[in-house]
This record gives C-alpha cells, structure tokens and sequence, in this order.
C-alpha cells in the first residue's frame, strides 16, 4: 500500500487531522500498522523486531470508533517507545509503561481532540492506566456512546461488572472457555453466559 493509500485508510480510522501525524510517527518509528477485522479477546497488539522481520509491529481492530482506535494505537506506540528503552527487562504493563503512556495521553487530552466526555474519564484513566482500556467501566462507556449502533458485549467487561440482558441483572464472574460464569443478582443463581452476548453495562447498582 502506497502513502497516499496508506494516509486515506488512516483517515477513516482517526480523529480529523490527526492521520497525517500518526503516519508520520510510524514512518519514523519503522512500525507496519494492520488493521483488523474484531477480536473480541483484544483490541491491538505489538510485537517487536525479531530475527525474521526486522521492524516494529501494531495492529488494532478496526471496528473501533475514531476515540477508541487512537487510544488504542497510542496504547501500543507506548510499548514500543519502552521496547526501545528497556528491550525485555521491564513488566509489559508495569510502571514504565504507565508512566510512557499516561504522558502521551495526557498530550492527546492538551489538544482538545477529544468529546468533554471522553476528555473526562480518560484524564482520570491517564493518571494511573490499566492493560486494557475496557477494564475502566466509565471510559469504556463514554467511548461506547461514539459507536455506531454496537451494542457493548460481555467479552468487554471487566470481571465483577454488574450487567442487565433482558430484564435479569447479572454480576461478571469467572470465564469459562468462551463463556462466563455470572450471578443473577436478584436470585444468586448461577447462569453460563457466552462472552458475545450483547448485554447493558449498569454502573450504579444502588439505583436497580
């Protein structure tokens, strides 16, 4: 894929005036970026250099909404930058990486790029992030609402979230294989409910 090619599929994935950019830091970091079809065990991933291919590697799912898939590919610029710091002898998600990817996300957050109500969970996110965006309730929601009519999925739920499929509330147990073990709240009975059910994310439980 030509530059050209490569800037206007970056254009249908990112914020506006952003792909250029983002291109451009890829270009310089030597880093191939695929864009996927959904995983549901992950939105992207990076894979250093190896002895058969010699430069970096991300690739993130393109079902994401613009917000969510630049969050996601800074997510995975921040590896690389410690990759190339520390090469192996840091925790993949240890305070290095906190530390590399809040302040890159903080930068984002300076230039306004984002909705007020992104902007607004994802400064609190940026103070202390976790391994996966999703295991933040209240920014996987305010992401969730720049969808185009996807309904979340219990696969992105963090465990002990407290969710509603039809009119019974379960709480996120245990998974299963492709499955998860939840509790039904009202009764305390277990059900085994598949990670793609789609479901609606409750937050305040004292309002059920």
């Amino acid at each position: 894929m030509n530059a050209d090619a490569q800037l206007m599929e970056l254009e249908k994935h990112l914020p506006a005036n952003l792909a250029e950019e983002m291109l451009e830091v890829l270009k310089k970091k030597n880093t191939q970026l695929t864009i996927t079809k959904k995983r549901s065990t992950k939105l992207g991933d990076y894979r250093r250099p190896s002895s058969k291919v010699n430069y970096h590697r991300i690739s993130v799912n393109g079902s994401l909404n613009k917000y969510a898939f630049l969050i996601t590919l800074v997510h995975e610029l921040a590896h690389l930058e410690v990759y190339e710091q520390y090469k192996n002898k840091v925790l993949p998600h240890g305070i290095e990486w906190k530390n590399t990817f809040g302040k890159m996300l903080s930068n984002l957050l300076a230039r306004n790029i984002f909705p007020d109500i992104i902007s607004i969970e994802l400064s609190k996110y940026a103070q202390n992030p976790k391994a996966s965006s999703v295991s933040d309730v209240n920014l996987m929601l305010a992401l969730k609402k720049f969808d185009e009519g996807n309904s979340p999925i219990l696969n992105d739920l963090p465990n002990q979230a407290v969710f509603q499929i039809g009119k019974k509330i379960f709480e996120k147990g245990k998974k299963r294989r492709t499955r998860y073990l939840c509790k039904e709240l009202n009764t305390n009975r277990l059900y085994v409910i598949s990670g793609l059910a789609e479901i609606k994310l409750l937050t305040d439980i004292n309002n059920i």
